[in-house]
């Protein structure tokens, strides 16, 4: 082993050694993150069916599954956040509530833009049922919503470092727009 002149090891074991320990912990803490995560996602897409075909979810077990996923000492990319945060939004807009805050939520404002994002791409599917439904004046309301959203979340031109929503911004144009025409083709029938 290399010392000094004064006798001690310069390349020393013990730091090493906990270097290690403190990397396997935040491995254990990114293996726990996924497995949540993934149970996050698999939920919030059942209850954003549940919602687009008109049940009703109990708002409590996302509010709860947020919960967990603060206390998590792990971040990770953020897509559990984003299943949440479409849920909430999604579930406020058909009850005709104004948007939840993301602030008093917790959620990180970039992940809240992008459940915002596809939360609109729901809306044309729910519009899209209202319309077979017969239910036009209801579906020109949430098409007002969809259009709202994303007249101002493309105004958001911010690195994608900061905020990556550039493609989901130009996919909402799209939704929008074809939306804006399926409507317009129920008024002509």
């Amino acid at each position: 082993m290399s010392q000094n002149t004064d006798g001690d090891a310069i390349v020393s074991t013990g730091i090493i050694k906990r270097i290690e320990k403190e990397l396997i912990s935040m491995d254990k803490c990114r293996e726990e993150y996924i497995l949540l995560s993934r149970k996050i996602i698999r939920a919030c897409r059942s209850y954003t069916s549940r919602m687009i075909n008109g049940g009703d979810i109990d708002m409590s077990e996302p509010l709860k599954m947020l919960d967990e996923l603060r206390e998590m000492s792990y971040s990770g990319d953020g897509m559990a956040y984003q299943e949440i945060a479409e849920v909430l939004i999604l579930h406020n807009i058909l009850k005709r509530k104004p948007l939840p805050d993301y602030e008093i939520l917790r959620i990180p404002p970039e992940h809240y833009l992008g459940g915002l994002c596809d939360a609109s791409g729901e809306l044309k599917r729910y519009i899209t049922n209202l319309l077979l439904n017969e239910n036009n004046e209801e579906a020109e309301f949430y098409y007002r919503i969809m259009s709202d959203i994303y007249y101002n979340i493309r105004e958001i031109v911010l690195p994608d470092k900061i905020v990556n929503i550039k493609k989901k911004t130009d996919v909402m144009r799209i939704l929008v727009e074809n939306t804006g025409d399926i409507i317009l083709k129920y008024r002509c029938r």
